[in-house]
């Protein structure tokens, strides 16, 4: 006995409100339009597997008269058959890694225990700094910049008079 499942890929039958169908589909599932709505925003969601053939038609019936479009696919024929090959080729995952096929990659080697990885690094020579016209402070002095402290002068008023 054939077993059958109902796919639906998010397309509409011709002739079809979009906004019509998902209130049907609603109303058909008996759910919220959350679940609905993940319906169409996947590429194609099985809706129904383990169906023979006559069951299988009446789904598909009834999804058409809600305007959804879904296809109806015998799961044992589509079923590939699985073949073993001990000859076989290793190829490029995609076809980015397929155009660096031509490419030699280097023949890294695995060090011993122990073995340093890294280069040796190199002598370190001190730099000859001229520091003769810097000075130190003594412990405890303010560090701050003094501020330069001038007396304003107040102009003789004394010859004005109030009156």
């Amino acid at each position: 006995m054939s077993s059958y499942e109902i796919v639906f890929s998010g397309q509409l039958q011709a002739g079809f409100d979009a906004q019509q169908v998902r209130a049907n589909l609603c109303q058909l599932f008996k759910t919220d339009a959350a679940r609905i709505e993940r319906l169409f925003s996947a590429h194609s969601t099985v809706l129904k597997k383990g169906l023979d053939q006559a069951s299988a038609e009446k789904y598909r019936a009834a999804l058409q008269r809600a305007g959804a479009l879904v296809e109806v696919i015998n799961t044992e024929a589509a079923a590939p058959e699985l073949t073993r090959h001990n000859n076989a080729a290793i190829t490029a995952r995609d076809n980015y890694m397929a155009a660096f096929s031509h490419i030699d990659a280097p023949d890294f080697a695995i060090a011993a225990p122990g073995s340093p990885m890294q280069d040796k690094p190199k002598e370190w020579v001190p730099v000859d700094v001229d520091l003769s016209q810097l000075s130190l402070a003594p412990v405890g002095s303010d560090m701050a910049q003094l501020k330069d402290e001038t007396v304003a002068t107040v102009p003789d008023i004394s010859h004005l008079a109030l009156q």
